[in-house]
């Protein structure tokens, strides 16, 4: 979690840098194509990643008080990380300065007004092995039963034995700013996992898989995404030439760098012709899928990823995010856009042999 000395570190610099808001303002990309979904939307100082550094720096430096202003503009933020890879400084992280304040809003009762922790239930899929691999099952934010059944599908296929687990990860808990819950839960699954004899976890939800990588900091138990598993796996090839465009969710292609592997399967089926949207890997545009999101910058950002899909001759988008595909195929519906969204598992799994 955010320690107040390092966030603190360099924020005047960066306060004083306008790369990041200039690129989200002009229609021309300046250093870098616009990518911070909350300063897309709203397009003023304090919703992009210097803004929200400046409101940091005054309130620490105790110019402004914590008040119910500040805990709305704090959690308009998506977490989505934008920030961090545009950030012209070495070594600061504003997306750190989001997280603090949401800490102190946790800490001062201002949290639960503007952030609802939505409800982490657990997705009753049961599979039982003598295994000490382990697929998270997760929990109905982040996925559904269709969609752990088509991982498991995928993973039969390739031949890993594995059992099912169920225990929460916490990662609504981080986002919140509510460290002692979140704590309380790191604790539990942790145990858990040791008890279940767990020592490697596969995962298919990209903000588990970041939340367990980076807010974990456990090295007993590997942690792992599901595609690391298909590379060997041979699929149909598609009934006919489509063009698709691969979206990377914000918690692989940007926090975990995990961009490759999706591609290398995507590319493996005959007929289909893999094409890169302009803002892609670390620079993806976050869709601003998860439930936890203000509703306008949702719905902004999602019109402009499809536009960005139809302006490169996308047919279809895959993701490997169940809330990202959830998104984009709402939107799409809602444009009447003729362009389906699939998640990755989803997809493979149509093509597996008979």
């Amino acid at each position: 979690m955010p320690d107040k000395n390092s966030v603190y570190k360099n924020t005047g610099l960066c306060a004083r840098c306008k790369v990041c808001r200039e690129a989200c303002e002009s229609p021309v990309p300046i250093t870098m194509m616009p990518v911070c979904p909350a300063g897309i939307t709203y397009k003023f100082d304090s919703y992009y990643g210097t803004g929200r550094v400046t409101v940091a720096r005054k309130y620490m430096e105790g110019v402004i008080d914590y008040n119910e202003s500040l805990a709305k503009l704090v959690y308009s933020c998506t977490l989505c990380g934008a920030c961090h890879v545009q950030c012209p400084i070495n070594g600061f992280d504003p997306t750190e300065v989001t997280r603090y304040l949401r800490e102190e809003a946790a800490a001062k009762g201002f949290a639960s007004k503007y952030y609802s922790v939505p409800e982490e239930k657990p997705i009753s899929y049961e599979i039982r092995a003598d295994s000490d691999i382990g697929l998270l099952a997760g929990c109905t934010n982040n996925g559904d039963e269709t969609l752990v059944k088509n991982v498991a599908k995928l993973l039969k296929a390739a031949g890993v034995k594995f059992k099912t687990v169920s225990p929460a990860v916490g990662a609504y808990s981080v986002r919140k700013g509510d460290k002692e819950d979140f704590d309380r839960i790191k604790a539990g699954t942790t145990e858990s996992l040791k008890s279940a004899g767990i020592k490697e976890l596969i995962v298919y939800s990209p903000l588990d898989y970041k939340t367990l990588l980076l807010d974990y900091e456990q090295d007993s138990i590997k942690i792992s995404f599901y595609t690391d598993y298909l590379v060997n796996l041979t699929f149909k090839a598609l009934p006919s030439v489509k063009k698709v465009a691969y979206h990377d969710p914000a918690h692989l292609g940007r926090f975990t760098n995990y961009r490759d592997v999706p591609r290398q399967l995507l590319k493996k089926i005959e007929n289909l012709k893999l094409t890169e949207f302009k803002r892609a890997g670390a620079n993806t545009l976050c869709s601003s899928s998860l439930p936890d999101c203000d509703e306008k910058i949702v719905a902004t950002v999602s019109s402009l990823r499809l536009a960005e899909a139809a302006d490169i001759g996308a047919e279809m988008i895959i993701t490997s995010c169940f809330n990202c595909k959830r998104t984009l195929e709402k939107q799409a519906k809602l444009e009447n856009l003729p362009i389906s969204v699939k998640e990755t598992a989803e997809f493979l799994t149509e093509l597996l042999p008979e």
